[in-house]
């Protein structure tokens, strides 16, 4: 089989994703904060970014995970028509979302041929939308530049302040008023 004609190569760089809060979903659709960015054919992440549980007390078992509350699910998806902020899918969505867990979409760009000519990043994460960076390409991927998300994901603890008391803290956590340790950072779980 012969080409006929080569595709053209998109330049990309910068950020390159539209994100936005989810507020529903219900079978195929999503009403979500803003669909601005967002049309029809365009392909989407779904992704749900935080709500897992952890054990809160003060045993060894602090912080590991008692119930994920479908932190971490995500799937694709097709934009089949864009009604105010409702993005109505051409399927039905597969995975189970907890919207109060942050749930986002991401319009996944999709090209033939992409150079990246400048660095490549996402959205840093806000709280309630970016920190992904996603795109597709079916053809050939040219990296000229970098692709760099250090520092856009979740939001890491601050360090606990001129303390020390020798080695006589024996608790597994401590409240940040006590001095006595720095905070969590973010991660799926929000404590």
């Amino acid at each position: 089989c012969t080409r006929l004609a080569s595709a053209q190569t998109t330049d990309i760089s910068g950020v390159i994703n539209f994100y936005t809060e989810a507020k529903s979903i219900n079978c195929n659709s999503i009403k979500v904060a803003n669909s601005a960015g967002f049309n029809k054919g365009d392909k989407v992440l779904i992704i749900q970014m935080q709500g897992a549980v952890v054990d809160l007390s003060n045993s060894s078992r602090f912080g590991e995970i008692t119930d994920f509350n479908n932190a971490g699910n995500y799937e694709f998806g097709v934009i089949e028509a864009v009604v105010g902020t409702e993005l109505i899918l051409q399927n039905f969505i597969q995975k189970k979302y907890t919207i109060s867990g942050k749930v986002q979409v991401v319009r996944v760009p999709q090209y033939i041929d992409a150079k990246v000519t400048g660095l490549l990043k996402a959205k840093a994460w806000d709280g309630t939308t970016g920190g992904v960076l996603v795109f597709e390409v079916s053809g050939t991927l040219t990296l000229n530049a970098d692709m760099d998300v250090s520092g856009a994901g979740y939001k890491g603890g601050q360090a606990s302040k001129d303390y020390y008391n020798g080695c006589s803290s024996g608790d597994y956590y401590y409240t940040i008023a006590s001095g006595e340790g720095g905070t969590k950072g973010e991660g799926i779980a929000t404590y």
